[in-house]
């Protein structure tokens, strides 16, 4: 408890002011701040106190540290400057950070240096129950953490630099929300670790980064309010860019990688009762090259990925639409590890390409926190599908590819929704993909032809030369049909 109180209080002396604090007060505070760090076993030292005519407070030759030693802060100078209702804490360039872990017998030390760093808060102190709103933000030129020296159990190097920084936090006590930003023109990482037999390095960036959050407070007990459209959450990043290298070790494997890509965006938010869940991304490229390993490095690119899922979850009077979407494309592996299975060139080099968009329209009609803890019969308690549309289906690689369209309703009167409709399937490929796989010895001729005999029995030959088209009927009886022909269920 001491440590989280120590920990609260050197906090504090980034946020310590209160709504209308008179500039003169502003030292009366720190004081007692000081006090009750001290009275808790920590250090806080320094040369001279220097509290200007704006109320400011400046502390010279600045020491501070944990009463357990855990930590420490070595700053030539910290400022607090009293603005409007907030208060702004500015440092020197240089603040060096002592870390001695528990049960460690050395310490190491890094250097997080800065260039216009400011930190601004209207956090009441020295109360913080009686606060209602509380507003940070931080903001930089540059700002580094770097130099590691000294022993660390864990960490073997870092220097993490952020350039255009701009961080805010806002909560709001009566609206029990809170939310924020995170931006940077650049976030450039590089860091070493070592821990139980493994070993592993990493340096990356990201370009144009940016990140908001906004989120209603829930406990345990009201967390199923996100699901019923009580509360909402909503947390979106985005990229123009990104750029990656480094290396892995353990048990005698090793293995590093280069990676790049275009821009890209994450979104997941529950609002109104609605999931949404998307990611978006572009020209990616991967290089792995196993170390010490009889294996070639494997180039794997991908001009496009994106995923999509969008779901009701709260009971409403009508459906709403629901979405599943998965988008791979021109996923392609270098020749490398290509001529390992064909080296003749055999296979058509096609990249993968997956392109599946489906939508339906859903109608939450129960509960689904007690469907999670299993305390429903069947799902048409709580979910009716109306219908289900396969706007695309397109999985196609090696010169083979499955193509998949149609629409179908559903009844929702038993306990499981039964589908009602027709979908048309065809199959390019399969028959000249499948004979060159028992050729190369990677497939088992009586496999390929067990697949195949399935395809011919339930799909008939299409206008073009390799082509297999079936259409699946869904019928009202609970019978589903391929061609005219039964399915076995």
């Amino acid at each position: 408890m001491k440590n989280n109180m120590w920990a609260a209080s050197v906090f504090a002396l980034a946020a310590f002011s209160s709504p209308g604090l008179a500039q003169d007060q502003l030292e009366l505070t720190l004081d007692a701040y000081i006090a009750m760090i001290k009275a808790q076993g920590g250090q806080f030292d320094y040369s001279a106190k220097n509290v200007g005519s704006d109320g400011s407070v400046e502390f010279r030759d600045l020491k501070l540290a944990a009463g357990d030693g855990s930590f420490g802060v070595d700053a030539q100078w910290l400022r607090a400057t009293p603005d409007g209702d907030s208060v702004t804490v500015t440092l020197a360039d240089s603040v060096l950070i002592t870390m001695t872990p528990a049960d460690a017998t050395e310490s190491s030390s890094v250097t997080m240096s800065s260039q216009n760093f400011a930190f601004t808060t209207n956090a009441l102190v020295p109360d913080p129950t009686l606060l209602e709103v509380v507003d940070v933000a931080i903001s930089a030129d540059e700002l580094k953490i770097a130099d590691l020296t000294g022993t660390n159990p864990f960490l073997k190097d870092i220097n993490v630099a952020q350039t255009g920084l701009e961080m805010s936090f806002n909560y709001d006590g009566p609206a029990q929300t809170a939310g924020g930003s995170w931006k940077a023109d650049t976030i450039a990482g590089l860091y070493a670790i070592s821990m139980e037999g493994m070993e592993s390095s990493s340096d990356s960036s990201l370009n144009d980064f940016a990140m908001n959050f906004s989120f209603d407070i829930a406990n345990e007990e009201s967390f199923p309010q996100f699901l019923t459209g009580e509360k909402d959450f909503s947390a979106k990043f985005e990229t123009s860019g990104s750029q990656g290298k480094g290396s892995t070790t353990q048990e005698g494997m090793s293995f590093a990688y280069e990676s790049t890509g275009g821009a890209s965006s994450a979104l997941v938010e529950i609002v109104g009762g609605m999931m949404t869940y998307s990611v978006k991304g572009v020209d990616a490229t991967m290089l792995l090259t196993p170390q010490g390993m009889p294996m070639p490095p494997v180039n794997i690119s991908m001009k496009e990925i994106g995923m999509d899922v969008v779901m009701p979850f709260n009971a409403v009077a009508a459906p709403a639409q629901a979405m599943v979407a998965l988008k791979l494309g021109e996923v392609a592996v270098g020749e490398e590890l290509w001529s390992m299975i064909d080296p003749g060139q055999t296979i058509a080099r096609d990249p993968l390409n997956i392109d599946i968009n489906m939508t339906s329209m859903i109608q939450v009609i129960g509960d689904l926190t007690a469907a999670m803890a299993g305390a429903v019969a069947s799902p048409t308690e709580v979910v009716n599908i109306n219908d289900l549309t396969i706007n695309s289906f397109l999985i196609s690689a090696a010169g083979a590819s499955i193509i998949a369209g149609g629409a179908l309703t559903f009844d929702n009167s038993g306990p499981i929704p039964m589908p009602l409709g027709i979908l048309n399937v065809e199959i390019n490929g399969a028959q000249g993909l499948s004979q060159k796989l028992v050729e190369l010895g990677l497939v088992d001729a009586m496999q390929s032809g067990m697949a195949m005999g399935m395809i011919m029995s339930f799909a008939k030959p299409g206008a073009g030369a390799d082509q297999f088209t079936s259409e699946i009927e869904f019928k009202d009886d609970g019978s589903i049909t391929a061609n005219g022909q039964p399915l076995p269920m």
